[in-house]
């Protein structure tokens, strides 16, 4: 019965299955490599440093007072599109970037059009945290005062020291 066993092929564990828009580690860099090389030309870099910006994810909130989480929706969420000074939305309200917010420091939206940047690693953090309930709700509540703004989304629930 052991022989048996023994002889038989262990079966083999599917792989997982990868997600249709996968690209393999280090993928990206060999390709503009290559792209650089294919140029012929002098490979310059201007400077290794680190970058920040920033991007609105909105999320929904599920669950209950004792045990919730945040719902990321599936989509696209796109980073280094704006510069400190430019205008985007919070949660459909108006703000201007700053410093803290980004270090992407561009007069114009032409300033990089012939330069590749070279990622080596993404980390992600939250900095701030905004809440919008429902307006008419809000109102509904009497003697917010300065809480009615965070309460629709105009203000920062949560946000770094600045």
């Amino acid at each position: 019965m052991k022989k048996v066993q023994k002889t038989q092929p262990q079966k083999v564990k599917p792989r997982p299955k990868l997600p249709p828009n996968y690209i393999p580690p280090n993928t990206g860099a060999r390709e503009l490599f290559n792209k650089w090389t294919s140029r012929d030309a002098k490979f310059v870099m201007r400077q290794d440093g680190h970058y920040y910006s920033v991007v609105e994810i909105p999320c929904k909130c599920h669950g209950t007072e004792k045990l919730a989480w945040l719902h990321i929706a599936k989509g696209e969420y796109t980073l280094f599109n704006v510069a400190v000074g430019e205008s985007m939305t919070f949660l459909s309200n108006n703000a201007t970037v700053t410093t803290n917010w980004t270090n992407l420091q561009r007069p114009s939206k032409n300033t990089y059009s012939d330069q590749e940047f070279l990622i080596q690693s993404i980390t992600m953090q939250e900095a701030g945290l905004r809440v919008r309930y429902d307006a008419a709700e809000i109102d509904k509540i009497g003697g917010l005062g300065e809480a009615k703004s965070v309460l629709t989304g105009q203000a920062w629930l949560w946000e770094p020291c600045q």
